[in-house]
Order: structure tokens, then sequence, then C-alpha cells
């Protein structure tokens, strides 16, 4: 089996693609007419295994030829909260004195509505019942864009990922530690590089490792001059801003990863796009959605 899995932090979901070879034809129509979620786990011989992705199946395809028409595929679409991210919606109205945490549960109860497998995970680095309204407020329309406005109100942002919907300060270290050390000797593909988009780094499939956690690098990190001969806005002490900062201590968090691996060939790879702790995302990262 070959499998490609992107999660980031973006509001969309994340998708994945396993590619299974050889299924027989019942097989594959058992997939493609019985099953609509998926839970994928991974690990090593000695060790617990870990969940990579979970989601619901999207599309399947069978009956692909390769290797000179020796080997069949069965190929799995999937992505994560999907149907809570398209079609959850809220009709309701709130009273005088409540709080962004009910609209968050409001969302939260519509989002269950179109997937009932979604729950709350983790709230980081905001105070949902801090503030009060004086006024009450009606909610109607899709629950994502509800979100999206508490939480831009919040200096927040939300992350759907392993159906569960999460909220994370802009400026918060992350949802805590993965405890992954990355040196020199585990970094695979040559030391990490900064770019615009964030600090780049490639390593052995870790389940340990998830968005929002935090990891450490240890070694030299390639730092090119990543405005070029661009023209950038701002007064010259403001540029170097389009370019997360190295962290002093080699804490990280991930804000993007693209899983590769194969049982039977050699990818078995993760690539992680990551930002300081502490920072915000910078311009690029803004732009592309990441928080």
């Amino acid at each position: 089996m070959d499998f490609e899995i992107e999660s980031h932090t973006l509001q969309s979901p994340s998708l994945a693609c396993f590619v299974l070879k050889n299924v027989s034809a019942a097989t594959a129509a058992k997939v493609q007419k019985e099953f609509t979620e998926i839970t994928f786990t991974a690990g090593y011989r000695y060790s617990s295994e870990g969940e990579l992705f979970r989601g619901t199946i999207v599309e399947t395809q069978y009956g692909e030829k390769t290797d000179n028409n020796t080997t069949t595929l069965l190929r799995i679409w999937c992505a994560c909260s999907d149907l809570a991210y398209k079609h959850g919606r809220v009709n309701t109205s709130l009273g005088a004195g409540s709080t962004h945490k009910d609209i968050v549960d409001a969302c939260l109860k519509g989002m269950q509505a179109a997937q009932p497998t979604l729950s709350m995970g983790s709230v980081v680095g905001v105070d949902l019942s801090a503030v009060r309204f004086p006024r009450g407020l009606t909610l109607a329309g899709l629950a994502r864009d509800y979100l999206r406005e508490t939480c831009l109100s919040l200096g927040a942002t939300f992350t759907l990922s392993g159906n569960k919907l999460s909220i994370l300060a802009t400026n918060a270290p992350g949802t805590g530690s993965s405890g992954v050390v990355l040196t020199p000797d585990t970094i695979l593909g040559g030391p990490p590089i900064q770019r615009l988009d964030g600090v780049i780094v490639s390593c052995l499939i870790n389940p340990a490792i998830d968005l929002n956690t935090t990891i450490t690098i240890k070694g030299p990190i390639v730092s090119p001059n990543v405005t070029g001969n661009a023209i950038v806005p701002g007064s010259i002490d403001k540029q170097g801003q389009l370019a997360n900062q190295l962290n002093a201590n080699g804490d990280y968090r991930v804000i993007h990863m693209r899983t590769n691996g194969s049982t039977r060939g050699p990818d078995w790879t993760m690539t992680l796009t990551t930002i300081g702790v502490g920072q915000n995302v910078n311009t690029t990262q803004a732009g592309l959605g990441y928080s």
C-alpha cells in the first residue's frame, strides 16, 4: 500500500490518498459500497503505533493497471471533517449575556448535525467565557463562518483535524510538545531550510508529531536570503518580518505536514513546515491561510 497525507492548520479539511494494490474485485466493491469512515495508524515493530489520519471516504476508484498490467490499483481519496466544514450550519438565537463559548458550542452542534463523529478538541491560549455580550444575537448560516469571525475577534484560529474542532491563539506555543528531537542524524534530505513559509525539515514518519505540537531541531539551519532581490513593502527594518525568525532554543510549532509512505517501497517520510514557538505566522503564511 502507498499513501500520501497532507495535514495543515488551514481551516479547510486535511486530505489523504491511499493506494491498495491487487485487491480482489469483491474486496474493492465492499470498500466502495459499505465503508464511509477511515482511520489510519502506523508505527514500528517494537514501539506503539499512532494515528496518522482520521476522516471520511470521499471517492474510490478501482481498475487502474500498472506494471505492464500486472498490478490493479484501488485508490481511496479521503478528507478530514469535510462534511462538518462544508455542510455544518447554525440557526439559533443567543440572549444577552452570552459568550464566545456559546457561539462555539452552537457552531459545534451545527457541525455535528452534518458529521456526528466530530467532537470538541483543545482550546489553547484563549478564554471563551471572558466576555459577555450586552445584547442578544442571531446566528444563521454556515458554522465555519461564525467560527472564523469568533476566532478573529479573539486573536485565534480554529482547526478541523482528526475529527476534532480545536481553537488556538495565534501566538500560543502550541498544544504541547511531541517530545521529538531532530538532530543531524535523524533529519533526512539535508539540513532544515528557512523559507518564506517557515522552516522546512524532513524526517522518518513519527506518529508523535501532530499539527500544532512542538518539535526541537538541533543542529544548523540553512538561512538563504529569503526575500532575494524582490521589492517588498515597509521600511527596511520591517522587511525581515516576511520570514519567520529562528528560535534560539530550537523549538518549533508544526503548521503543515506532508506524509508519504509505502509498505513495499522506500518512501516513509514526513516533511514538516514549522514556525518558531511563540511567533505569529508571517505575511506569506497568512496569505496562504495558515495561522
